[in-house]
Parts: C-alpha cells; structure tokens; sequence
C-alpha cells in the first residue's frame, strides 16, 4: 500500500513552463505504436529499448489504470511451452501486459504484472503458432526510483517445456470440498491460466486461478483462509453455476492483519454450493494450503442493505457503528471503483444548504465512504467519496469526504470496507457554509486558454463531478475543474501540476477531445508522474488547431486553493520522403497523405505500399526503415527517408519432366518459357556456355512459351538461355 499526505492545502497546477521540469521532450519511440511494434524471434530473446517520450493510443488497454506511457512488442510462439518475460534490469517501476489478438481496440488480456515497487515479470504457457502483444507502460503511482514512468527498458524472454496445468485449473473441473472443518487442503496453481468470462477476483489481476466447490452441509459463519500458502493469493468465494454467470459472496486480496495471505468470513446458507477460487496476485504462483471452519453465524448489520438504510438527521451527527458480517447486494457499485463488499448504509436529509463534512474513521480499519443521491441502487448518482484520510489518520485508513448539501435533499452515506476488511468505526457528520462553486467546475463553463505559454489560476474547493462525467484515469476524484485549449500549430505540448512547493497534492489530470461529456476520447492522462510528490504530467502530439478539453480533480476527492495552470507547447513537424530504385520499377503509395502543411504531426503512424510495374518484383525497404515487409508502418518522430527497392524478373527456362531416351530421339528437347507478359525474349542454346546460337528465327513474343530443340537429339549435352530484350 503506497503512503501519502492529503489535505485540503494549496497546490500549483502547472501545463510545464520553461522553468518548470518536464518542459524539455524526446522523441517518441519507434515502437510507441501498436501498429509499429517490434517483432521479437526465437525462444530465448534480449532487448533494450525505452519508452521516454512514448503517449498513450486511442483506444489502448491500460489493465492497471497506471500507465500511458507504453510501448509494443510482438512475438510467435515457435513452440509450445512455458515462457517467462520479463522486464528486469529496467531503470523505471514497470508494468508489463500480454495479449492475444490482432487489432488495439479488441485485446484479450494473457498476463499482468506490476510488482509493486520494481520491474516485472509474468510466466505462462504459450502455443505454438499463436503470436502474442506485448506491452512494457509505466507505473505513475510508484516512486521507485522516481516516479516518472518512464527510462530505459529491458525486456527478456525464454521458453521453457509445457508446464502441466493442475486438474482443477478450469472451473469445470473444480475439485469437491465436503466437512465443516478442513485443516489441509493442498494444492497448486502453477501452470494456471484464467478462462473467458472468469471475473477477476476481488478486483485484481491474477491469471492463475484454480477452482473448488463445496456445500455448506448448515447454516452458519463460515471463515476460509489461504494461510501458509507460499506466494500472494487472491481469495473469492461465489455462487453460481457458470464462470460467466457468478454471483459475489466475498472475497479478499490481503489479510489486514497477516498481509499477503488472504481470509474471507461470511455467512452461508445449509446447503447451499458455493465456487471457490484461490487466484495470485498479478500472476503470482506457488503451493496452495487452504483452510475452511464452519461456526455460529456472524451477525448481520441492520443497514446492511439498501433498503434497510439508518436514518441520521441534524446537522451535527456522530455515530459508532461495525460493518462485521455485512454483504454485498446485487446492483450494488462498487464504491470508488475499489473493491469491498461490506457496506452498510445509511439516508441523511440535509436540513439546510451548506459544505459537509464526512468521516469514518478507526485506526485498524480501511474504509471506503461513498455519499449518492438516488432512491435506489440502480439509480444512484455520486456526489462525493473518500477511500485514504492522511489528514485525520496518519496511517490514511479513515475516509473523509467534503461536499456542497442542498436544503431538503435526500442523500444515502455507505461505508465499506476495502478489500473486505471489517470492523467498528466512527462516523461524523458536521455542517458549514457554502462553499462557493467554481466557475469552470462543469464542463459547459470550461474556461478558454490561448497560446503556447499561458497562465491560470483557480480552486477545486466546492467543485463537483457531473453526471456523465468520466472517472479521469479511471479514479474517483469528484472535485474536477475544466478547460479548453486550441493547438496553434503541429507539435509537443506538455501538461502537469508540478511545481515548486514541497508538499505537491495528489491530483488526476486527463486531456480529451470531444464537444460533450457524452462523446469525450482520452488523449492523455496522469495521476503522479509530474517528477516529484504526487504531482501530474503529460505529454503528447498534436496536429494544428485541434481543441483540447483538460480536466484537472483531486485523487481520492481531494481539494485544494490557489491553483495554478500553465502550459507550454513546442512545434514540430517531419518530412516524409519515398525513393523508387531503380526508377521506374515501381510506385509507393501512402497512407494517410501528410496533412500538416505537407508533412506529418509528430507521432503519425503512416503505412507505405509498393507496387511494381510489369517486370519486376520488390525487394525491400532500405533508409529510415529496414524491411522487407510491404507494406510497412512506421511512426513519424522524425525526418524520414526511404527507398522502395525492386529487381527484375528474369525469364524462366524450364525443362518438362520426365523426358526418355526415346523421346529425345523422336521429339528433340523440350522447354517451357516463363515470364513477365509484354516483353520479347531470344532464345538460344550452346555446348560450351561461349558460343550461343538462337533456337528460333524470330523473338519470343507471348509467354507461357513451349518449344523442341530437335537437334539435340545426337548431343552429348546442351545448355539453353533466354533474354529479355529491350
């Protein structure tokens, strides 16, 4: 778990300025594209590269919420086997990502590590003949060793023998379970793979579950821990019958108290079958050793569900309540998009206007606090939340969330516990006066910005998020301001909240384009990749006058004053220049056509093909690009020349078989003549490849051609040629 201070303090929000780090980019990596990935070859394979200065696609997964700034490999499996790749020896906190598929948009997800604070690494088995993506981001949530996301890369791959899957691997062949205590079962996820419509346990990555199926034989509270385990387990426990169609009844990642082992309690009903899955962390694997107990019910909350949600009133409340032995509802959300799965719930009528405050506090317990509007758990609408408080608890477990409350309007408060952890809290409540909302809080009243370096100020305090609002990075946020900004020119443009100040907040930053919240396409997002404290950064390419909508909120619900924006573009622009060798031979057509004042925005992926003329054949490309691939993709981040390279296509001589003795005598040799159409050709024979005499009195003008040397007949052996005249 990363640590943090949160407050509702000043910070600065900087789109670089030239004295501010980050102003200064790279070019962007040949391979940043997925269209332009790398092909890897052979089953023990090592490779440099970096990604400094590589963007984020549209269109492009990011599993982790992490990344952006990735870029691609691809290799064949030669053989079917066990392979491990891995990102050791890198000089950034990487993630590491494999697919199956063909097209960007239509990924299936293989493999997944991150490792926390390192490289990373992922093993599975592969078949021979399928070709996988590999994709190398960075982590901006890390801070190993900075948290730039971005350096040098190295990537190594090996194949080893198939490694046996074990039986219960798939959720078809999940083993029984049967008593109300089991101290020792044993078992293995080693070779373990994940299934098409297998849910992703407790809302992580694991790839390597492995599957049992018990039924409670009564009613009662049953515990199911995977202590002494030897790796990172995942824990969920569902019912339902298909591995598409399951339904949650708890599940874990973590133990609060052992750490990487996991523990789920809660309650079951006699006879009852329940799917359990043992899964490891980001791929984790090792021996399993699961331990099931049976005892007296957990008592339930009375607010465990929706509808049986406590009523607070007034505007001062404090409250102490427990979470133990609550559930999870169908329908429910889940809250700040963080896994739980123990609320319980409470409905608050603001008695008057004004700013609220909102805690749940307890020292060992990490809560999750969510406040909505809405009458139902299929229509509820987000006003506020908070998951890490390092404002009211040092160690950030508690949950505090600010908000603007209207007279007279319902709002429904659910506390949670992250990653199923339970226990008591306090929850508190106090009320204040307005504060004042922004005026770009919403999307409509964004404010405008000009130029290639500029300067803004503003606040998020008393900003909201709106419905239909995206989760900038795919995090709950809730206090987001906006702006737009027009590109002057193809080029670079840099965007951060990075500065000066020591204690930097922890803000999300996201750029889309896109006139509605409705129709909005990231382009690029962040959440601390700004160079030092939890600030953010992006760079990117742009063509001229493209409008770009940049949303800047508070991780967590954060809030701060006197922000600060500020931007910096640089322009840039490449040639593309395509040679024909030798002329004449051919043409190469490109797609698209450069569209920036006759050459391309930085980052353009541009594909070539060449087609030769009749009579000869393509060869390769030679130039910026070494290939023999036609066509080729290649990313612009750079002046590029190349030349499409074709050889002419000699005429074929061919001898039919089989041809006897006897038919040598009576028909003489025969031949077939093959080659491009529209030529004329000679043909000739000799005895001693020095003198040559032409066979026909007249050129050979139409192809396929057959023709009877019938003098050779007494020859002892005989040569034959044919030439392409002019």
């Amino acid at each position: 778990m990363r640590t943090r201070r949160r407050a509702r303090e000043t910070f600065r929000l900087a789109l670089v300025s030239l004295l501010l780090p980050g102003a200064c980019w790279a070019a962007i990596p040949d391979n940043d594209a997925f269209a332009t990935r790398i092909p890897l070859y052979g089953t023990n394979v090592s490779t440099t590269s970096n990604n400094i200065g590589a963007t984020k696609e549209a269109g492009e997964p990011d599993p982790n919420f992490t990344g952006g700034k990735s870029v691609w490999w691809t290799w064949t499996a030669p053989a079917s086997g066990y392979v491990t790749i891995s990102t050791a020896g890198s000089s950034f906190d990487t993630t590491l990502a494999i697919y199956t598929g063909s097209v960007l948009t239509n990924l299936n997800l293989v493999a997944f590590n991150n490792n926390e604070l390192s490289t990373s690494e992922v093993d599975f088995n592969v078949t021979a003949g399928t070709t996988y993506q590999i994709q190398v981001d960075g982590d901006d949530t890390s801070n190993y060793p900075t948290n730039n996301a971005e350096g040098n890369i190295v990537l190594q791959l090996s194949l080893a023998p198939l490694q046996p899957p074990p039986s219960n691997d798939n959720f078809a062949n999940r083993l029984t379970l049967t008593g109300s205590h089991l101290s020792n079962v044993t078992g293995s996820n080693v070779g373990a793979s994940g299934e098409p419509g297998e849910p992703f346990h407790a809302d992580t990555l694991g790839f390597k579950s492995v599957w049992w199926t018990w039924t409670a034989p009564a009613s009662g509270g049953l515990t199911l821990t995977t202590k002494n385990s030897s790796f990172d387990t995942v824990l969920a426990v569902y019912t339902g019958n298909s591995v598409s169609n399951l339904t949650l009844v708890a599940a874990n990642d973590e133990d609060p108290i052992v750490g990487l082992i996991s523990t789920v309690n809660c309650n079951v009903i006699s006879n009852v079958t329940y799917q359990i899955a043992v899964d490891g962390f980001e791929g984790a694997s090792g021996n399993i050793r699961l331990v099931l107990n049976l005892g007296t019910a957990f008592p339930v909350p009375a607010n465990d569900n929706f509808t049986n949600r406590i009523r607070l009133t007034g505007s001062i409340i404090a409250t102490n309540w427990s979470n133990v032995g609550a559930t999870y509802e169908p329908n429910e959300p889940m809250h700040l998009v963080t896994f739980g799965g123990k609320s319980v719930w409470w409905t608050w009528t603001a008695p008057s206007s004004g700013a609220v405050t909102l805690t749940a506090s307890n020292a060992a317990l990490d809560t999750l606090l969510a406040v909505y509007t809405g009458t139902a758990l299929t229509n509820l609408i987000f006003v506020a939340g908070n998951e890490y408080d390092f404002f009211t608890n040092t160690n950030g477990l508690g949950s505090t969330a600010f908000f603007n409350a209207t007279s007279g309007v319902n709002y429904q408060i659910v506390v949670d516990g992250a990653d199923g952890n339970t226990g008591s809290f306090d929850l508190r409540l106090s009320m204040d006066v307005l504060d004042p909302i922004p005026p770009d809080d919403n999307f409509t009243n964004r404010i405008g910005l000009a130029g290639s370096n500029l300067s803004t100020a503003g606040t998020n305090i008393g900003a909201t998020l709106e419905v239909g609002e995206p989760l900038h990075r795919g995090y709950y946020g809730g206090h987001s301001l906006w702006w737009k900004w027009t590109s002057p020119n193809a080029g670079i443009v840099t965007m951060s909240t990075t500065n000066n100040v020591t204690d930097v907040p922890d803000t999300l930053m996201a750029v889309y384009t896109g006139s509605s919240l409705t129709s909005l396409t990231e382009v690029a997002s962040d959440n601390n990749s700004g160079g030092g404290n939890w600030a953010s950064r992006v760079t990117f390419p742009t063509k001229s006058n493209v409008t770009y909508q940049v949303a800047v909120d508070g991780v967590d619900g954060d809030e701060w004053i006197n922000l600060r924006l500020n931007i910096h573009f640089s322009a840039a622009s490449y040639g593309l220049t395509n040679m024909i060798s030798p002329a004449g031979a051919g043409s190469v057509g490109v797609a698209p056509l450069p569209d920036q004042g006759g050459k391309y925005a930085p980052g353009s992926v541009v594909t070539l093909t060449a087609t030769p003329v009749n009579g000869y054949a393509f060869t390769n490309w030679t130039g910026s690009v070494a290939s023999t691939n036609n066509p080729v993709t290649l990313l612009m981040n750079a002046n590029k020349t190349l030349s499409a390279n074709f050889l002419s296509v000699p005429p074929l001589l061919t001898a039919y078989e089989p041809q006897s003795y006897q038919s040598l005598r009576s028909n003489g040799f025969r031949l077939l003549l093959t080659g491009p159409t529209n030529f004329s050709y000679s043909l000739e024979r000799s005895s001693n490849f020095t003198l040559w005499t032409a066979i026909q009195t007249s050129l050979v003008t139409s192809v396929p051609f057959e023709f009877r040397d019938s003098s050779a007949t007494n020859a002892a052996f005989r040569f034959y040629r044919a030439r392409r005249t002019p």
